[in-house]
C-alpha cells in the first residue's frame, strides 16, 4: 500500500483569514482542459471555459466569505488564488474538494454527452499543492504569475508541452 505523504503544514489552521495559492493537477497530467496558443489558454471545448466559471460562482454561493481573486485553467492543471474571509473557519481543503467534486462532475457530465474524450482512471489527482500567502508582495508575485502562466508556458514549450 502506497503511503501519502501530508503536504499541509500541521500546525496551521486552513480555515484562517488568510489568502491561498492553491494548484490542482489532472491526474498523471493528462491534457484534459485544452491546450495553449501564443493569445493564452484554448479550451478543447468552448464548454470548459463554462464549467470552470460556474464551479467558481458555486463555491463563492456555496461559502460565503470565500472570494477567488484570480484563477486560470491550462491544458493539464489550475490555478487559483482565493482569499477566506468568512468567520465560519472553513477549511481550505474542504474548498478544493468541492471544488474539484463539482468540476469533475461538469466534466463527466460533458463525456457522457460525447463533447469530450473519456479521461483515464479519474480526472484530477488526490492531492494539490498549496501555498499561504505571508504579506502584499507575495500576494502581488501569485497574482502576476497566475496572470502570466500561460503566456509564460507559450513562450517556455511553444505549447507542445
Amino acid at each position: 500500500m502506497k503511503h501519502r505523504t501530508h503536504m499541509r503544514m500541521q500546525s496551521f489552521d486552513y480555515g484562517s483569514h488568510y489568502s491561498y495559492f492553491v494548484t490542482i493537477c489532472t491526474y498523471k497530467r493528462q491534457r484534459a482542459f485544452g491546450k495553449i496558443s501564443e493569445n493564452g489558454f484554448v479550451p478543447i471545448i468552448p464548454e470548459i471555459q463554462k464549467i470552470f466559471t460556474e464551479t467558481l460562482d458555486e463555491i463563492e454561493n456555496s461559502y460565503p466569505g470565500i472570494e477567488f481573486d484570480n484563477t486560470v485553467i491550462m491544458p493539464d492543471h489550475i490555478h487559483l488564488l482565493l482569499t477566506n474571509i468568512s468567520d465560519n473557519n472553513i477549511p481550505l481543503g474542504d474548498i478544493v474538494a468541492s471544488f474539484k467534486i463539482r468540476l469533475t462532475k461538469k466534466y463527466g457530465y460533458l463525456v457522457k454527452q460525447g463533447k469530450l474524450p473519456p479521461y483515464k482512471n479519474k480526472l484530477l489527482q488526490t492531492n494539490y499543492y498549496d501555498h499561504i500567502i505571508t504579506d502584499d508582495d507575495d500576494y502581488d508575485k501569485t497574482y502576476d504569475y497566475i496572470t502570466n502562466n500561460p503566456i509564460s508556458w507559450w513562450m517556455r514549450y511553444g505549447g507542445n508541452k
